[in-house]
């Protein structure tokens, strides 16, 4: 019966919500103590948590800034681009520059990666 619970609930989850289910699998280490590590484990920890903290709100109080290399090999800072908005002042509707980089380290440091949307308007800019 469980099984078939089981089964029925798979076919109507999105892929995206069979990934993420399935990544703690994709994931599977066990130590020489025998006991299994990943991400869900780890964050169970509370000095890893701590450590993971840390890192990414530091990380996240720097500011973002844009440059450019110009044709004879000087670094110069960008001001004017529709990137330097959307990394510096509002990355998306719900979340501050640092909300987001924060969140983004840590996913870094927890899972090994991170990913970010990028929403166009129809002229192909980045709005979020």
């Amino acid at each position: 019966m469980l099984a078939r619970f089981g089964r029925w609930l798979a076919k109507r989850m999105s892929p995206l919500q069979q990934m993420l289910n399935g990544r703690s699998s994709l994931m599977r280490v066990v130590n020489a103590a025998g006991a299994e590590v990943n991400e869900r484990t780890a964050m169970g920890l509370a000095s890893f948590g701590a450590c993971v903290r840390v890192i990414a709100e530091t990380k996240a109080s720097l500011p973002i800034q844009m440059f450019e290399i110009s044709k004879s090999g000087k670094r110069g800072r960008v001001l004017e681009h529709d990137l330097v908005g959307l990394l510096c002042d509002e990355p998306n509707v719900d979340q501050t520059p640092m909300v987001w980089s924060e969140y983004r380290t840590a996913q870094v440091l927890s899972s090994g990666n991170s990913f970010t949307e990028i929403v166009m308007n129809r002229r192909g800019r980045a709005t979020a």
